[in-house]
């Protein structure tokens, strides 16, 4: 749950101030490769995240507390090549595929209704000019005049990140990708706290940031997993 509701936040948030951010006249970077780790928290539930990228794959591990049980445990690759998110169950040597463009044609959602809801946002964004240094990078503090205690402190000093910007570029939505590259350098967000639709306050701040290209793989199965799906009938 805690996943969702943080890709699904940033991925029009980020969209929209990456679009009415400063951007530089700098060549642009290249797409970020490497692993940030991110202390979350989502009220009184803590864990860490860690997001590695090389290329157009990233992976996504939980660091679950230790009396999680085997099954719980969990890491997620996404492939922005093919749309793809392999979400992996090593406990039970399982995983299962999802395809965003096929989920969201079965769900009825289009790239105009996502559209409509990022220029609404950007309307709604502002920055804070205040400036703040994690885990070694300076970051700009933005807010939304609708909802003001929300804040994404964003960095221009790693390039692009996939684990944000991919959030809308994947399954095919040409129009959102190409407004979440107005922002020339790419951005990153270091940290964030807003809340969700049930009142709960959802934090997250990077606190390491490793620039050593992961190794490819990372982002393989092992060959002994096999592939599930729940939605399927027996």
């Amino acid at each position: 749950m805690l996943n969702c509701i943080c890709r699904g936040a940033l991925a029009v948030v980020v969209v929209a101030i990456c679009a009415v951010a400063d951007a530089t006249t700098a060549n642009a970077q290249k797409t970020f490769a490497g692993t940030i780790t991110y202390d979350v928290s989502l009220s009184d539930k803590q864990m860490q995240i860690s997001i590695s990228s090389r290329d157009k794959l990233v992976r996504q591990d939980f660091e679950l507390p230790a009396d999680a049980p085997p099954e719980a445990q969990t890491y997620q690759i996404f492939d922005y090549g093919n749309g793809n998110i392999t979400t992996v169950l090593p406990g039970m040597k399982k995983y299962m595929v999802t395809n965003l463009k096929t989920l969201r044609d079965v769900m009825g959602q289009n790239g105009d209704a996502r559209d409509d809801e990022v220029r609404k946002t950007i309307d709604d964004i502002k920055s804070t000019k205040r400036r703040e240094t994690i885990a070694g990078y300076t970051c700009e503090v933005f807010t939304l005049k609708s909802t003001p205690r929300d804040e994404w402190c964003l960095t221009t000093g790693l390039g692009h990140f996939l684990y944000f910007e991919g959030a809308t570029a994947v399954g095919g939505d040409a129009s959102t990708a190409s407004l979440m590259r107005t922002f020339k350098d790419g951005a990153v967000v270091l940290r964030m706290r807003m809340m969700s639709r049930n009142g709960e306050t959802v934090s997250m701040v990077a606190t390491k940031v490793d620039r050593t290209i992961p190794p490819a793989s990372l982002f393989v199965l092992p060959s002994s997993y096999e592939e599930t799906n729940p939605f399927k009938a027996p």
